[in-house]
């Protein structure tokens, strides 16, 4: 099993530019080595739909960058002591984690050959298993998987969906553990496996 880098963005709109961004790396035990959490003045955001419903959702959040050429440099160099030997996770990448990519190559902060090959994207294996492709946290709660838990119980739900899914595997429940950015900010790095997070704000 490789290492798993996984994250999120927020942005100003769908077409926009990330105000957040989250990410967690687990190793091949499923251990949290490394964590980023990176977010922009709300003044950054002028979307009608994200302010009302993104904002509150992460308002315990400190800014910690001033602009976006900042947030991208910092999350350039998260992602690039990060990258190597780990599989690189989102759900429903295209567009918001997608243009976050492009726009890290456009900067130049990272290199023609920096990017994820391939990015895995968890919401072909929920629409394979049968279940919703757009909701992660509807799986999570569907099949009633501990988040941030990686136990045997877990395990009965993927074992189920896996027979009705014959050409791909449902999702591992160790990749759809799902976490809020507020918890994600407030929490410590874990010493013991704890899943992946693929989605980090709340929105998902």
């Amino acid at each position: 099993m490789k290492k798993v880098f996984s994250f999120d963005a927020e942005t100003n709109g769908l077409w926009g530019k990330a105000f957040a961004i989250g990410a967690l790396v687990y190793d091949e035990q499923g251990v949290e080595i490394a964590r980023f959490v990176g977010r922009l003045p709300d003044t950054e955001v002028t979307d009608a739909w994200v302010r009302e419903n993104v904002l509150p959702k992460i308002g315990d959040i400190p800014v910690t960058h001033a602009d976006y050429d900042e947030l991208l440099a910092s999350f350039a160099e998260f992602y690039k002591a990060n990258k190597m030997d780990a599989d690189v996770i989102v759900h429903m990448g295209f567009i918001v984690e997608v243009k976050t990519l492009r726009d890290l190559h456009a900067a130049g902060l990272i290199g023609d050959w920096d990017a994820p090959y391939p990015l895995l994207d968890v919401s072909g294996n929920l629409q394979q298993a049968g279940e919703d492709p757009t909701s992660v946290d509807g799986y999570v709660k569907k099949h009633e998987l501990s988040v941030g838990e990686c136990g045997r119980r877990n395990a009965q739900p993927a074992l189920r969906l896996r027979r009705r899914s014959r050409r791909l595997p449902p999702p591992d429940p160790q990749q759809v553990a799902h976490r809020s950015l507020g918890e994600l900010h407030q929490q410590k790095p874990s010493a013991r496996p704890s899943g992946t997070a693929l989605s980090l704000f709340a929105q998902k």
